[in-house]
């Protein structure tokens, strides 16, 4: 299983070499370029973004991890879409940074819009979100443009944390 903690650890060497303790919204700020310098990178070599998009089968969300790779059902971003694949260009920030607290591991986390009905596939796909850990989730790729979602993330131990999560206003949740 991958951990997503890359960005992390950069941002956190970079804010103990300039004499920072941990500040969440300096490493939140250094993953933000990580992540534009990553989609210049990719842009300037002429090659997909860093940013997976989902399938059409696969969750509302979209990962947003610097090391991930682009899934084959990737398609090419429309006219109204950026190019981050957002297609959501209501001036709304649909990112959910998801921070693991507890003591367990987040296993899978679901997201589906209430009038879903039921839970959409894991956002986390072969991630997982350890201990100290956190995880981006981009649900500005989803077409529905929504800004509240149910929630449900599913420890190693099984336990379960569900919730309601405005995700255009809230845009960390802290687990468990």
């Amino acid at each position: 299983m991958r951990h997503h903690g890359f960005g992390l650890a950069m941002a956190s060497a970079a804010l103990i070499l300039a004499g920072c303790s941990n500040d969440s919204e300096r490493i939140e700020e250094l993953e933000d370029k990580i992540e534009q310098l990553e989609s210049q990178r990719a842009a300037e070599a002429g090659g997909p973004s860093a940013t997976p998009t989902p399938s059409p089968s696969s969750s509302a969300a979209t990962l947003v991890a610097p090391a991930a790779t682009p899934t084959a059902a990737q398609s090419p971003a429309s006219d109204a879409s950026d190019v981050d694949g957002n297609v959501c260009n209501d001036g709304q920030d649909r990112r959910l940074t998801l921070v693991n607290q507890g003591e367990q591991t987040i296993m899978y986390f679901y997201a589906s819009p209430p009038s879903a009905g039921d839970w959409e596939e894991d956002v986390l796909g072969d991630d997982v979100v350890s201990q100290g850990d956190r995880f981006r989730i981009n649900f500005n790729t989803d077409r529905r443009c929504t800004c509240t979602y149910d929630t449900r993330a599913v420890m190693a131990d099984d336990s379960e944390v569900i919730r309601k999560v405005n995700v255009c206003t809230d845009h960390t949740q802290t687990y468990p």
